[in-house]
């Protein structure tokens, strides 16, 4: 609280006692004023506390909000990033390319690919592993 102002409430509280002793409608009506305008200064520091706690609640409501939106943007690009190598799987395992026996210049016949493979680009797209050979 202001210096002044303090000086001021403690001049009117005594000020106070003396209109009581000695009351005279003059200073009566400026005591009253004064009164007034301290009430209006101590409602006026209420508001301004109340206002400066809020912000601060605010305030923290924000870092937290930032915080989880963070989190959930980190999140999102990790699950890109898995349907990606399940979408490589996939494309694999579509491919009927993979599905048709080779066969060699001198007749030779190769196996299919998938038969190759034995599910291990699943496996690995499952685990978040990388499904390039």
């Amino acid at each position: 609280m202001d210096a002044k102002i303090q000086e001021i409430r403690e001049a009117h509280a005594r000020e106070d006692n003396m209109l009581l002793k000695y009351p005279t409608s003059s200073t009566r009506k400026a005591h009253e004023y004064i009164g007034y305008l301290l009430q209006q200064i101590e409602i006026k520091d209420k508001d301004s506390a109340q206002h400066k706690e809020d912000e601060l609640r605010m305030i923290q409501e924000v870092r937290g909000v930032r915080h989880s939106a963070e989190h959930r943007l980190k999140r999102i690009r990790e699950l890109k990033r898995e349907n990606i190598k399940l979408k490589e799987a996939l494309e694999f395992y579509e491919d009927v390319q993979n599905y048709l026996t080779d066969v060699g210049d001198v007749g030779e016949h190769y196996p299919q690919s998938v038969l190759i493979d034995k599910g291990e680009r699943a496996r690995a797209a499952l685990k978040g592993e990388d499904t390039h050979e």
